[in-house]
């Protein structure tokens, strides 16, 4: 099955402190998309390119806030990528990204890690914005970009209480 990473904004090393931390910060994620999460990439205002991921390897619940339900990424430490992959540059690039926290973007973990930067797959991909969205912002509507999802069925996030060996 095709695994999820989630894609995120936050200045500084935010994924080093998260990972350190064990989890992320609450997001409004439909639980329909749980199965498949597998990695966090939190970008950096600045950031040029993807160098490091987190796994995800749980969600937990954590309550509703502003009538939606949201859940904590719990974290199982951050792997370097062998090659850092390019964000590029372009105004659909500049659209797709989040801009903060709660905002949050998804794209399969396979399809990232063979594009050449994240404008070329955005452009490749069939349908604009394709990925799924989540927005947090004042006055944002909640909802997923054009409305598509991951493929069904289990993915690699783990349900038990216990963390994976």
């Amino acid at each position: 099955m095709a695994h999820t990473v989630l894609i995120t904004a936050h200045p500084g090393a935010a994924l080093a402190k998260a990972c350190l931390r064990g989890s992320w910060v609450p997001l409004p994620l439909p639980e329909h998309l749980h199965q498949n999460l597998s990695h966090l990439i939190i970008l950096s205002p600045t950031g040029t390119a993807i160098e490091e991921v987190g796994r995800i390897w749980t969600l937990q619940r954590v309550g509703t806030l502003d009538d939606r339900l949201h859940w904590l990424p719990l974290l199982d430490g951050r792997r370097r990528l062998r090659h850092p992959i390019p964000l590029g540059d372009g105004p659909q690039l500049e659209a797709w990204l989040p801009r903060h926290c709660l905002q949050w973007r998804l794209l399969p973990v396979q399809e990232l890690l063979l594009a050449d930067s994240v404008a070329e797959l955005l452009s490749s991909r069939a349908a604009p914005g394709r990925g799924d969205r989540g927005d947090q912002a004042p006055g944002a509507s909640p909802g997923h970009g054009s409305g598509t999802s991951p493929p069904p069925g289990p993915g690699p996030v783990h349900r038990s209480a216990d963390r994976p060996g």
